[in-house]
């Protein structure tokens, strides 16, 4: 079964990606209507249409005026989507692909190439890459409080996010991600690591990851190689104000 925190869309788009993989819905065939859709899955025609757009950015299927939506591949690009709704979908890359840990040191906070806070002289250094089934998908830089030594030790030897390690560790809870998202060219050991060439364009993302009691726990720095990751998140308008 899939997961319940998963969006219904989502999960409608993965039932679809699997039938189309699996051969039931054939390359140059149509996808059942949307009111099909609609009837087999109880939901609304939004929650089928964003199905379907999440189908069109793997490349599955494409819409076609007054016809309805034909499969034209049968097996998604190597791009990767990543959806974010909340906190716990932080988790989902950690759980869906592998890490290589190609550094791991302590270090005292004046060490750091970045500014960490203040709260710690002591830290933790991971550098690593995760990768799909196909290829590299980001360089990670990581910097754990050594507070929590033994959650450090276990990147590499456990898939389970970094933040959720802590928590089960040593209780302490994550409630706020600060992030910073900007484009970044991709240096020459980050470019040999990804195996892209140098210089060449990339995603960078910034966390600073905080507990229940305002202290920064874990900090990182993710360099996506340019068109093999594809960010996505879904805003809400707040009526209320």
């Amino acid at each position: 079964m899939p997961s319940s925190r998963k969006p219904r869309y989502s999960v409608i788009a993965d039932d679809v990606t699997r039938a189309i993989e699996d051969g039931q819905y054939p390359v140059g065939t149509l996808l059942p209507s949307e009111a099909q859709l609609r009837a087999q899955y109880d939901v609304s025609h939004h929650t089928v249409r964003d199905a379907m757009r999440k189908l069109q950015e793997l490349r599955l299927v494409i819409p076609e005026r007054g016809r309805g939506t034909r499969v034209v591949s049968r097996s998604v690009t190597s791009r990767y989507v990543h959806s974010l709704d909340a906190i716990p979908d932080l988790g989902e890359l950690a759980r869906e692909t592998r890490i290589k840990v190609l550094r791991r040191m302590r270090i005292r906070r004046h060490q750091a190439e970045r500014a960490l806070p203040d709260h710690s002289e002591d830290w933790f250094l991971i550098e690593a890459v995760r990768s799909t089934a196909v290829h590299p998908l980001v360089w990670k830089q990581v910097y754990i409080d050594a507070r929590y030594a033994k959650a450090a030790l276990k990147v590499g030897s456990s898939n389970t996010p970094i933040y959720r390690l802590i928590e089960r560790l040593y209780g302490e809870k994550l409630v706020t991600v600060r992030q910073e998202v900007a484009a970044t060219p991709i240096n020459d050991a980050v470019a040999a690591a990804l195996k892209v060439e140098r210089g060449s364009p990339g995603l960078l993302i910034e966390r600073e990851y905080v507990g229940e009691f305002g202290r920064v726990f874990e900090v990182t720095k993710s360099i996506y190689p340019a068109g093999r990751f594809r960010y996505s998140s879904e805003l809400h308008l707040d009526h209320r104000a």
